[in-house]
């Protein structure tokens, strides 16, 4: 049976494909007269796939004097970790080290130090993987352990640098638009993307600058050829794309935290927080922050801070302090501020429409347009799942209403005091006063959302609670738990830091400060281990 066995492609330039029979030996070792190799181990089963934006094929050579970049995935194990190794000018091989844990699945790019770039002629490269959940790989040379590797050559020459130029595009939720590539007139291009799921690239039509993709990080493939040529491409460029929300931020991060909700929020790679602190001692922090989700590149986009961080595309929504509590956007790289209406709170933003609080329930487009009153109601604790907003009437009952979000059929769905309020699929969980507690201290329940089946799910005086998944995070007087929506599965959560309020994003707990012996320490803490 003939396997493809490896495809390998910088970000700008092509190499060649090689196809090899795969003998049914435990251990399998190949390598060519052109220098091409590999080694893989049936038993430890784990591959290595580095990713080409063009046909099988064909071959071209790389863009000399130009950083090299290579997007790899591998096969045979759920998480694994890459190490990539080239030959520099002096002769010598050097590593760039291992990477952190990641999915197999999924384009990973591998980059060259800056230092580093494709000389003219031949460029020796090579890849280590193995997987993750092991220290040292099933084979080890002087140079350290692995459990299988690429190797390969990959020629440079100069003036194939057309996709070098910069290309513009929009990325919506589910759509990749190419609005245009800094190129001579005289060029065409196409655009495709790679589906992790198939392990191919798709289709693509010149001409067709518009392509429907799913909605997470996606590797981008933009082919270019002369106008009027038959090639299949003159040069080509890949590029990931990040994830973008339809829903700014979770009803459990906006209405889990005692006071002020939305601190964090995130979209793609990045993180978006917001640091606030009553001591002026600790003014110099307040600000709006983003930072890679591994903990690089942290940036400040605004000097003043906010809350109810909403990340849509290409803004953040939100209550800027620096400006009276008004409802802002800004672009997520800081810039462009735009106030839409004079206050807010309780900040969600759906696709294009934002719902807030301010005297009142209003919903307004995020361009600033349609702004429409929904209801007169004293509104705590506003979310909107489906076709209806829910929220904590503000008054003396402190009561579920919910109301469909063209603001009618407004209506109580349940009659006891609660305290938040959070929909989750076809449930709505909330926090139920009983006895003598006070507000914050209750039971946590989870009703239908239309205010059916009412079931209690603990009995402890739990706080500052929040639905992700499959789970709710609380606290106690005796610490972070989370547990299954059904109540069951109870979990003490180990915390580095204490922090009384929280964050989830996707199952990592997060707080905005942390203290100990009354001293307070600001920035993003991430509580989970």
């Amino acid at each position: 049976m003939i396997k493809k066995l490896m495809m390998i492609a910088c970000t700008i330039g092509i190499l060649s494909v090689v196809s090899h029979t795969n003998a049914s030996a435990e251990t399998v070792f190949y390598k060519n007269n052109s220098g091409y190799a590999y080694k893989y181990d049936n038993e430890v089963g784990l591959k290595v796939k580095w990713l080409i934006g063009t046909e099988k094929d064909k071959s071209h050579t790389a863009a000399a004097g130009k950083k090299a970049s290579y997007y790899v995935t591998s096969e045979g194990a759920e998480k694994v970790q890459y190490n990539l190794w080239y030959y520099d000018t002096k002769g010598n091989w050097v590593s760039t080290g291992w990477s952190g844990i990641v999915d197999s699945q999924k384009p990973y790019l591998i980059t060259l130090p800056e230092n580093e770039v494709l000389v003219e002629g031949l460029n020796k490269v090579s890849v280590w993987v193995k997987r993750a959940e092991v220290t040292n790989g099933k084979y080890k040379n002087e140079s350290g352990s692995y459990d299988c590797y690429s190797y390969t050559g990959v020629i440079a020459e100069e003036g194939h640098d057309i996709l070098n130029n910069n290309i513009a595009y929009k990325r919506e939720p589910e759509k990749f638009i190419l609005n245009n590539i800094d190129n001579p007139q005289d060029y065409e291009y196409k655009v495709m993307f790679y589906d992790s799921e198939k392990g191919v690239f798709s289709n693509g039509e010149y001409g067709t600058a518009e392509i429907d993709i799913p909605n997470h990080e996606v590797l981008i493939n933009v082919h270019m050829r002369k106008k009027g040529s038959d090639a299949s491409w003159d040069a080509y460029k890949l590029f990931a794309v990040d994830q973008v929300n339809i829903v700014g931020n979770s009803a459990g991060n906006i209405n889990g935290p005692a006071m002020f909700g939305g601190l964090v929020a995130s979209q793609g790679k990045y993180i978006y927080y917001s640091i606030l602190a009553e001591d002026p001692r600790y003014s110099e922090y307040c600000k709006i922050y983003r930072v890679k989700k591994d903990g690089t590149d942290k940036q400040v986009l605004s000097e003043t801070p906010g809350a109810y961080l909403n990340v849509v595309g290409d803004y953040i929504y939100y209550k800027d302090f620096g400006n009276r509590g008004s409802l802002t956007k800004m672009k997520i790289d800081g810039t462009e501020k735009e106030v839409l209406d004079s206050g807010a709170s309780n900040i969600t933003v759906i696709g294009d429409d934002i719902y807030y609080v301010n005297n009142g329930l209003y919903k307004i487009k995020t361009d600033g347009t349609n702004k429409v009153k929904l209801s007169d109601n004293i509104i705590h604790k506003l979310s909107v799942s489906g076709d209806y907003i829910y929220y904590r009437n503000g008054a003396v009952d402190r009561t579920i209403y919910r109301l469909k979000t063209d603001g009618t059929e407004e209506t109580q769905i349940y009659n006891d005091m609660v305290d938040h309020v959070i929909p989750s699929g076809d449930w709505l969980y909330f926090t139920k006063v009983e006895g003598e507690n006070e507000p914050g201290d209750a039971s946590i329940y989870k009703m239908k959302i239309d205010g059916t089946e009412i079931q209690k799910l603990n009995d402890e005086q739990s706080t500052n609670i929040n639905v992700d998944g499959e789970y709710i995070y609380y606290t106690t007087l005796n610490g972070l738990y989370k547990m299954k929506t059904d109540g069951t599965d109870k979990t003490k959560i180990e915390r580095k830091y204490y922090a009384h309020e929280f964050y989830v994003i996707s199952g990592d707990v997060y707080s905005t400060y942390t203290w100990s012996d009354f001293i307070y320490s600001y920035g993003l803490f991430k509580l989970s281990e």
